[in-house]
């Protein structure tokens, strides 16, 4: 696990697409689903908690099949182990804030 820092593109990648890509499409996924293809079969409450479990959703992937995909792809366990461990420090400090920011920031 020392060795990351000499390898850090891959940590790099993973937290850009968890914590820069993934915040901002999956509630304009999960907003047109449930405001838009579901719309008539939810209500507006139940569309604001299904975008909350999809924003928190996006932050957090499988860390199961993180560990099976880095093995299948014959990856190194400790790099795939401080990846998710990152991952999943920092989901502990964002995902509130990420969920009140969407909340905020949409139109009552």
């Amino acid at each position: 696990m020392r060795n990351v820092g000499k390898r850090p593109a891959g940590l790099l990648v993973t937290l850009f697409i968890n914590w820069v890509v993934k915040p901002f499409s999956m509630p304009v996924f999960a907003w047109a689903f449930s405001r838009v293809v579901f719309a008539h079969f939810i209500s507006t409450a139940e569309a604001d908690q299904y975008i909350a479990g999809c924003i928190i959703l996006a932050a957090a992937p499988c860390t199961a099949m993180v560990f099976v995909w880095s093995h299948l792809t014959k990856g190194d366990a400790a790099y795939t182990l401080v990846q998710v461990s990152v991952n999943d420090l920092i989901m502990l400090l964002l995902s509130v804030p990420s969920c009140n920011f969407w909340f905020m920031a949409r139109p009552h």
